[in-house]
């Protein structure tokens, strides 16, 4: 476990902190996260980790399909008639 950590280590992409604290987010990383001049990403920190997310262009796309399997073989319809009866008179 140990050698295949230090393999990983050794070859994964790598930055730099600059007098700024900025960094150049390396070219394989750009291009995996389709990254381009301009982008907008998040940061999100940890204990000892930060993870770097691209910022969504439309929230509306980014979520499009989140929850499909919650309506999985159930009639919406159905469900909502069933909700609003609960209501009462």
């Amino acid at each position: 476990m140990l050698k295949d950590f230090l393999y990983y280590f050794t070859f994964m992409p790598k930055a730099r902190l600059s007098s700024k604290y900025q960094i150049t987010i390396p070219k394989a990383i750009r291009e995996r996260l389709k990254l381009k001049k301009g982008s907008r990403v998040t940061l999100v920190a940890g204990e000892k980790a930060a993870l770097l997310l691209p910022y969504p262009e439309k929230w509306t796309a980014y979520g499009w399909g989140l929850g499909k399997d919650v309506w999985k073989n159930i009639d919406p319809l159905e469900y909502i008639r069933q909700e609003r009866a609960s209501w009462g008179p």
